[in-house]
């Protein structure tokens, strides 16, 4: 995790109002499922606090978007899911009981219900071990702000997607840790997926080789293909990449545009716009719910 970016926007979600971000030190955050995340409290405690002290504004509830690598995420078939959450969370817990090394009894487990497939329900799962979360939270605290909404920063990025897009879009989100891939079709979510990485791995025949099987599963499993890819955190690696997606899968792939939105990080650097690009997807997101 290389900084720490805050954003306020206007109500709607499609102006912002304030935003600001700061480089965090080699090894101050090291996300992962299972390792202490968190090595140096203070330094990120103090980023929260001045990215936050100009962003925020008198606002002291935030929503915490988290890199990937800190959870586990499953997209799951299932056909018959109980209603009440508590009896559905005890239901995904013993499924995916196998399928972590980690004790879920210990992790705060989330879910959310797309339409899936004819023969069941598609079930986004995602849990993180509460110690992990604590640490991040912890730091907030300690700037003085209280977190409310968590998520992750490819599932934030989401709201970018297209909402009434009737053809299956790839998301690429890269970060300093991770690969993210997500394919929707419209506002349903139908595969999802974190592949460790370094930005040493940026080359795009590297990424390629990460996202193709990716999407031969896809279509596998559907029976259909994905038809557009959108591009986040790539840099350098854009350009070729689209060519290896178009020539190779078919998928027609561009880079996202941050636009009118936020014309004020056109300017900045490529990792200032690829540390916005989360926090206003779910900015957007919210706005469109």
């Amino acid at each position: 995790m290389d900084a720490v970016t805050a954003v306020r926007g206007a109500r709607g979600g499609h102006r912002i109002e304030a935003w600001a971000t700061r480089p965090l030190a080699n090894g101050a955050v090291r996300p992962g499922p299972l390792i202490e995340n968190v090595a140096e409290g203070e330094t990120l405690t103090r980023s929260l606090r001045e990215v936050l002290e100009e962003a925020a504004g008198r606002e002291k509830g935030v929503a915490l978007i988290l890199p990937d690598a800190v959870a586990r995420s499953w997209l799951l078939s299932i056909e018959n899911l109980p209603e009440k959450p508590p009896e559905a969370l005890a239901l995904l817990r013993w499924r995916l009981a196998k399928e972590v090394a980690f004790d879920l009894e210990q992790a705060v487990v989330a879910y959310q219900i797309f339409s899936g497939r004819p023969s069941g329900k598609a079930v986004l799962v995602v849990a993180v071990l509460r110690s992990i979360l604590r640490q991040y939270e912890l730091c907030l605290e300690a700037a003085g702000y209280q977190p409310g909404w968590v998520t992750l920063a490819t599932l934030a990025t989401l709201g970018w997607m297209k909402p009434d897009s009737a053809t299956n879009e790839l998301l690429v989100r890269r970060d300093s840790e991770s690969l993210g891939l997500a394919i929707v079709r419209g506002n349903d979510l139908r595969f999802v997926r974190c592949i460790p990485a370094t930005l040493a791995d940026g080359s795009a025949d590297a990424l390629f080789e990460q996202i193709y099987p990716s999407l031969v599963y896809f279509q596998d499993t559907w029976g259909e293909p994905v038809r557009n890819a959108l591009l986040v955190g790539v840099g350098d690696a854009t350009a070729a990449l689209a060519r290896l997606l178009a020539q190779e899968a078919g998928c027609q792939a561009a880079p996202l545009e941050l636009g009118s939105l936020l014309p004020d990080a056109a300017g900045g650097s490529p990792v200032q716009a690829r540390n916005l690009v989360a926090p206003l997807g779910f900015m957007r997101a919210g706005s469109e719910s």
